[in-house]
């Protein structure tokens, strides 16, 4: 499951150059069928390192005849799965009765795991989403009195919005009102980053006013209120990155007041610092924010990040068959050096991704340090994992695109940046414009949130973990 929310992000209001009209012409020509899994790898990319003057011919597909892409997939009835082939050699973590593809397999005859994803029906998804909801509202106290919930939500790169699926936070405060005789009102603060429009902040969600206990009053009846609160953006290219000694937190709610807190992410990060940070108590660690925030009395934190296999899935299955095409076409069209494709489809991130164990070491020692230190107010305290697992989530197309153009644009601008400034080959001009690294960046942005390439369809394995706080 992505964020349960199929949606978009609003896209960025930029355009393809006109001035390269041609060269789109041009890219329709130009075969893209070919899959490579890293750009280092491969001879051309080697032979092209160096300029992009003498030009070998493409090479075309050993196999000539077209795919039959509605071969049916292989499906197991007994376990409801479809399973895939994964590239990082997981096979040993198929089961015994499934057949492996051979070598020379299409692209239609790989095996695709189920969608147990936020595009499915609440029946699929609540499956592990239903598991950890109960653990969150195990500890809320009496359930025949109303109460006042404060609940903050963060999703990273940022929260989706769709009108198809529901978020995780919707399905949380479903389950929440459930358990009470009476519904609680519920403040939800999203944690919204530096970089995006305050438009883009999700609404309360649609059960409010509340349904299910209606009444004449209104009022009365709206139990569910949303706020914003921005958040710093700690590793962000667009601005200057922020000291870690500016201050001792960067919470967004008053400490040991937070009942009800969601952190979830689904693509791999940018880059290992921030991989680092988020398991740590740095003063750059969204993590430590939130856990810090949560009440000593049974607060109680929902985290779904991914693991490494599953941002090995995330590269090979998802962004990899789209941007690597694209790149390709974009430095030969444009006489680019070979160089500038392989640093703009690097996902650097994924190399300090950490295994679902690794993440759980990580997590019980960011829990043995908070409670050991000395509260400035209150009675001490402890974090406890109450609750873990790895789930398979299998990503909306529109979803994670725009999560990847969001998260990757300043980098990729960036990139194009460095690469004029270091003196790389540019385009010739187009009459009267010259073109700039900027003019390059959108139009990457604009292959990659445009390609039709066939990506995605495959479960990225992610940790949920719930850790709770309470009084010692």
């Amino acid at each position: 499951m992505a964020s349960p929310c199929t949606g978009s992000v609003e896209p960025a209001p930029w355009s393809a150059r006109d001035e390269h009209k041609d060269h789109a012409a041009a890219r329709n020509s130009v075969s893209t069928n070919i899959p490579i899994r890293a750009f280092a790898s491969h001879p051309w990319a080697q032979s092209l390192a160096a300029s992009c003057g003498g030009l070998p011919p493409l090479t075309p597909p050993e196999d000539l005849d077209a795919f039959d892409w509605d071969t049916p997939l292989y499906f197991n009835p007994e376990k409801g799965l479809r399973k895939v082939m994964n590239v990082e050699d997981r096979s040993s973590r198929q089961d015994q009765d499934q057949t492996r593809p051979s070598p020379t397999s299409r692209p239609s005859e790989i095996q695709m795991p189920a969608r147990s994803n936020m595009n499915q029906d609440e029946s699929t998804r609540s499956n592990w989403l239903g598991r950890a909801c109960q653990q969150l509202v195990l500890a809320l106290g009496d359930t025949s009195n109303q109460q006042q919930l404060q609940m903050v939500v963060q999703a990273l790169p940022s929260q989706a919005k769709s009108l198809d699926t529901r978020p995780v936070f919707e399905k949380v405060v479903e389950v929440v009102q459930g358990r009470f005789a009476s519904p609680p009102y519920i403040t939800i603060t999203h944690a919204v980053s530096q970089v995006i429009s305050m438009d883009e902040v999700p609404a309360s969600p649609p059960a409010t006013p509340n349904t299910n206990y209606s009444s004449d009053d209104y009022f009365q009846d709206q139990t569910v209120f949303t706020h914003a609160a921005v958040v710093p953006a700690y590793h962000s290219h667009a601005q200057p990155p922020i000291p870690s000694s500016s201050r001792s937190t960067n919470i967004i709610a008053a400490p040991s007041s937070i009942h009800l807190s969601i952190l979830e992410r689904y693509i791999p990060p940018t880059t290992t610092r921030e991989v680092d940070d988020f398991f740590s108590l740095s003063r750059r660690s969204y993590l430590a924010d939130r856990l810090l925030e949560l009440s000593a009395n049974n607060g109680s934190l929902l985290l779904v990040y991914p693991t490494k296999v599953g941002g090995s899935t995330f590269t090979n299955k998802y962004i990899g068959p789209v941007i690597e095409p694209f790149l390709r076409q974009f430095v030969l069209l444009n006489g680019l050096y070979m160089e500038l494709a392989i640093q703009l489809g690097e996902m650097a991130g994924v190399a300090g991704m950490k295994s679902f164990e690794e993440i759980q070491q990580l997590l019980e020692t960011m829990c043995r340090e908070l409670g050991q230190r000395a509260p400035s107010r209150g009675l001490p305290s402890r974090y406890e994992i109450v609750h873990s697992e790895t789930t398979e989530v299998v990503l909306d197309r529109a979803l994670w695109k725009e999560w990847y153009v969001e998260q990757e644009q300043p980098r990729l601008r960036q990139n194009l940046v460095d690469y004029h400034k270091s003196g790389g080959r540019m385009p010739a001009r187009q009459g009267q414009i010259e073109i700039t690294p900027g003019m390059l960046a959108r139009e990457v942005v604009d292959g990659i949130r445009h390609s039709r390439e066939m990506a995605g369809n495959a479960g990225v394995e992610v940790g949920v973990f719930v850790i709770r706080r309470a009084l010692v």
